[in-house]
């Protein structure tokens, strides 16, 4: 559908409300009609009733069967002045007496078996629609039925000016409804068109805006609003740690390339021997690796971050012992340069986790790094493994320096380090934390940071318990 096709909010409002209150006025007129209609129809049988009894009075009060004069009929009362037809016919449907000229029944006769009771029904007659009474009486112990026939005319010119008058109060009721029905529709979305124009205004630059909210709008409308300045604090926020992310990679990618820039020009400016050169190359090697890890860690947090909200790039459970016993040699290796000792707990018992073993290995061994750097020679390092009745929760602590509170959310951000002084030349990026972050929430776990200045820090992972009957992942060297 193109922007020309669509139809506007108001519009469509407008139609609804008009269709529906169009709707109503035909069920109203229906409900109307056939009410006044009934009425009509019973004023019309009170009154071809009264005057059928008055005729069968009158004529089973003489010697002989005769009718009265149509303007002698019950003098006073409104059906006296209704024309009408009146006849006495014998059982054999033969005409005795009648207030017309004809010889025959103008009637249609009576259907057999109804000769015992008075009814009503309808007739056409002369292209015109009557009222017939058929009332039954007795005369010198004969048996005869008295017909009265008044046209309908009256009821339904009576209806057709009433549905005339209603109809057209309809249409004036209706021209007014669509009025109405607009300037409410356009005062019902003004606020829109007000969200519509700030938020067409807004642009990168100004991500720090947000839609006012007025106090007295619908509720509908004071959520929308908040919703969409919820929306835009979460793209501010965004923007801005987009923004220092690329600021300190272009930061992190700099320094490397600088170095290597650096080194190739001091070695082009005059000729030197194989010696000075292989030096420089091993120089410029120990850059690249540097460049290599960096970009294989933003590799990595790219990956996790499409697929975040949806699977890990690696599905497996793991059992935590086991992963952690085939590391240990690897990671007392890196604590003997420090004299770091690794103390290891666990309950013993066999937990299992939802997760590859590869994402543990590397969260592992991010999280152990980080506890060496903070260590002081000679102290220890804990990893320590606990259940609760759904989670298994793995902790890695340090007895060194501690993080500051005020550091306690920001650990996590990518590039951040305590120390501001980056190191110019080391493998440490301040990714590591983001990459653990990132692993742990892809996985459905959580990952948080208790810290005291001077008492060290205790980094806990919990993950939700896996069944251990799939075991069809070993661990990965």
């Amino acid at each position: 559908m193109t922007k020309n096709s669509r139809q506007s909010f108001r519009l469509l409002l407008t139609r609804q409300y008009a269709t529906s209150f169009l709707l109503l006025l035909l069920i109203l007129g229906g409900v109307t009609y056939f009410s006044l209609y009934q009425c009509l129809l019973q004023n019309l049988d009170h009154g071809i009733l009264l005057i059928a009894q008055s005729e069968a009075d009158f004529a089973t009060r003489n010697a002989a069967l005769h009718l009265h004069r149509t303007r002698d009929v019950l003098p006073g009362v409104q059906s006296n002045y209704l024309s009408r037809y009146v006849e006495i016919l014998d059982t054999s449907g033969h005409l005795v007496v009648s207030n017309h000229s004809s010889k025959i029944s103008l009637l249609p006769p009576i259907q057999k078996g109804n000769d015992r009771e008075s009814i009503f029904r309808f007739a056409k007659m002369n292209k015109a629609s009557y009222r017939i009474i058929y009332l039954p009486i007795e005369k010198d112990g004969q048996s005869y039925i008295l017909q009265v026939a008044t046209p309908m005319q009256s009821i339904e010119d009576t209806l057709r000016y009433v549905m005339t008058v209603y109809s057209i109060s309809c249409v004036l009721v209706l021209l007014f409804a669509l009025w109405l029905a607009w300037r409410l529709a356009r005062r019902a979305v003004a606020p829109l068109d007000i969200i519509a124009t700030i938020s067409d205004r807004i642009n990168v630059q100004e991500l720090d805006k947000r839609i006012p909210i007025d106090p007295d709008m619908p509720i509908e409308l004071y959520e929308l609003t908040q919703k969409l300045n919820h929306m835009l604090a979460r793209l501010e926020l965004s923007t801005q740690a987009l923004q220092q992310f690329t600021a300190d990679a272009s930061h992190e990618l700099k320094t490397p390339l600088t170095i290597l820039k650096g080194e190739i020009q001091v070695a082009l400016r005059k000729p030197r021997d194989a010696k000075e050169y292989k030096s420089l190359v091993e120089s410029n090697l120990e850059e690249v690796d540097r460049l290599i890890l960096l970009v294989e860690a933003l590799l990595q947090l790219s990956r996790f971050d499409q697929t975040r909200s949806t699977a890990p790039l690696i599905s497996g459970v793991t059992e935590y012992n086991a992963v952690i016993n085939q590391c240990l040699p690897r990671l007392k290796i890196l604590a003997q340069e420090k004299r770091i000792q690794i103390i290891f707990e666990s309950p013993g018992t066999e937990l299992w986790v939802d997760i590859a073993p590869p994402y543990i290995i590397q969260l592992l061994h991010n999280l152990f790094e980080n506890a060496l750097k903070a260590s002081t020679p000679g102290s220890h390092i804990k990893i320590a493994l606990a259940e609760t009745p759904q989670t298994v929760i793995l902790s890695i602590t340090d007895w060194g320096s501690g993080i500051a509170d005020i550091y306690h959310q920001r650990i996590f951000e990518r590039f951040f380090q305590v120390d501001a002084s980056r190191s110019e030349n080391t493998n440490h990026f301040g990714i590591g934390l983001s990459l653990c972050k990132a692993i742990v929430e892809t996985h459905g776990g959580t990952l948080e940071l208790k810290s005291k200045v001077g008492e060290g820090s205790t980094f806990l992972i919990a993950f939700q318990k896996a069944s251990p009957q799939v075991q069809s992942l070993s661990l990965l060297s």
